[in-house]
């Protein structure tokens, strides 16, 4: 195996233009599909492509109507963020990939996605093996989660077709990918009317975060660029994206368990959280139903309404504080963060 670098132009498929080439479980032959266009700029730890297919063969296995855009997620390493957010930076090197690609062979791979351990701050190749391990991880819980969330899919969460890898010229990996349903017209929770939403929608988002708790994953990230409205002038429904940092119930985890793993995940406060930043006062009255509550070490959940919360949660943000007084006190109001050995999350339902 050599390692002569190769045309910058070879080694950037993702252009608006570009034809790439898909192998995709369970299809019969290898899917070519044409970047209309990407989604710029690249999320933290993907690539987003607005494709489409010429093959009608490929429609139908695709279950798609004829000429349907759709979104190819591509988990190639070498352009992910957190190159550049650690101590040292360290850019993606071809050379570096093909020396990680000739230890990979022989060593194998981790069956089970646990977290690949840190290499010494000088191994070129053995960070980019940590890189590439990273990346197969997320695809990795973002597909299982698209799994347990089939009931959602087309719905309150976009279809997922299939996945698979991307055969890349001139590289030493295929990255993985997943074929996901392309929302046309929408818009992000911080760019859409709020005038234009309806309340039932924002409700209707907030009882999604619980089903897919009860599907069996915990989403992880939500932020104002998780969340489409569509149609973006005058929504009939949101939609939530990206379960790339998302993860899920083990066959193993007990209710008890999974019930503590989904309140320490804040996702139904974030939600709300930014529900109530974007939207306002539109969606006022699903705060007004909400009933406020803790779980204390012994498992036991006492049920106090919002109008008796006062010394309780006055006590818990001064215990709070005290051992974090740098953090946001408004974050902490929302109940995001209350959670150290003896405080748990003070969650809004």
């Amino acid at each position: 195996m050599t390692c002569t670098t190769p045309s910058a132009s070879a080694i950037l498929p993702y252009q608006a233009g570009s034809r790439l080439s898909l192998r995709i479980d369970g299809f019969p032959f290898t899917l070519n599909v044409d970047v209309l266009q990407p989604v710029l700029p690249f999320r933290p730890v993907s690539q987003i492509l607005v494709v489409q297919s010429s093959s009608e063969e490929t429609e139908e296995l695709l279950d798609l109507p004829r000429g349907t855009s759709f979104i190819v997620k591509v988990y190639d390493p070498r352009f992910r963020e957190d190159r550049f957010k650690c101590k040292w930076s360290r850019p993606w090197s071809y050379t570096a990939e093909c020396e990680a690609a000739k230890i990979r062979v022989t060593e194998g791979r981790d069956p089970d996605f646990k977290f690949w351990p840190e290499p010494e701050e000088e191994d070129a190749a053995g960070w980019e093996e940590w890189f590439y391990q990273k990346a197969e991880t997320q695809h990795h819980y973002e597909l299982s989660a698209y799994r347990r969330l089939a009931p959602l899919q087309g719905t309150f969460v976009p279809r997922c077709y299939g996945t698979g890898v991307l055969k890349l010229p001139n590289r030493h990996i295929c990255p993985d990918v997943l074929l996901l349903e392309y929302v046309p017209d929408a818009r992000r929770l911080d760019t859409v009317d709020p005038q234009n939403v309806d309340s039932s929608i924002a409700r209707a988002l907030l009882d999604t975060v619980g089903q897919i708790h009860e599907l069996g994953v915990t989403h992880l990230n939500f932020n104002e660029g998780h969340v489409l409205f569509t149609p973006g002038g005058c929504p009939t429904r949101g939609v939530i994206i990206d379960f790339g940092w998302s993860s899920y119930r083990g066959d193993l985890e007990s209710d008890v368990e999974w019930k503590e793993e989904v309140e320490a995940s804040g996702d139904y406060e974030f939600m709300k959280l930014y529900l109530k930043r974007f939207l306002g006062s539109d969606i006022e009255s699903i705060y007004k139903q909400d009933t406020i509550y803790s779980v204390w070490e012994d498992g036991k959940v006492p049920f106090v309404s919002a109008e008796d919360i006062g010394e309780l949660a006055a006590d818990l943000l001064a215990s709070w504080e005290v051992r974090q007084p740098n953090w946001n006190r408004d974050v902490i109001i929302h109940g995001l963060s209350l959670n150290s050995k003896d405080v748990r999350p003070l969650c809004l339902l």
